[in-house]
């Protein structure tokens, strides 16, 4: 991986131009919300605890405690389930032999593309928990922007290769 100080590298142009290959496809990894639901699940329990002891407790009407947190619970996990399938529907990445590439949207609302004889820098980042569950955040910079490849499943295994993809477009 370059350092932040190293500039562009300058390509000279070729003959003829060479195909646009896909290396690697992905997109955000549903592990990654793995804390996410498990706050859900705490939650949950949490309210249904306390609709218990409400239900259990006299003269308290135990049918709005527990269709409360039935409407509750429910909304939760709609909420969830809904940023979850978004993320999974909406996040796409891609590198090719001339680029990397973050898309958004259902319709590929947005694309960032970076040329990869831009790229100067490379990097994983982590929490102890996504790197027991394979996933974690990629980050891509130029000297001109950065981009972050967010939910990706083997981070290291990705962050590689565009490093590697980067080295041979410039020729080192």
């Amino acid at each position: 991986m370059s350092s932040a100080a190293d500039p562009p590298c300058v390509r000279p142009a070729p003959a003829e131009p060479e195909a646009e290959v896909e290396l690697w496809w992905g997109g955000y990894s549903g592990w990654t919300m793995v804390p996410d639901f498990a706050v859900c699940a705490f939650l949950t329990a949490v309210m249904i605890s306390v609709a218990w002891y409400m239900y259990s407790e006299e003269g308290v009407n135990g049918d709005r405690a527990r269709y409360s947190v039935y409407g509750l619970a429910a909304a939760i996990w709609f909420m969830q389930l809904y940023r979850w399938a978004r993320r999974l529907a909406t996040l796409n990445y891609r590198l090719t032999t001339r680029r990397v590439y973050h898309c958004r949207g259902l319709g590929v609302d947005r694309v960032l593309a970076f040329p990869l004889e831009e790229v100067v820098h490379v990097k994983v980042e982590q929490t102890h928990l996504q790197r027991h569950l394979g996933v974690g955040l990629v980050r891509v910079r130029t000297n001109a922007a950065a981009m972050e490849l967010t939910g990706v499943r083997e981070p290291h295994r990705i962050a590689a290769l565009i490093d590697r993809q980067v080295k041979r477009a410039c020729g080192v």
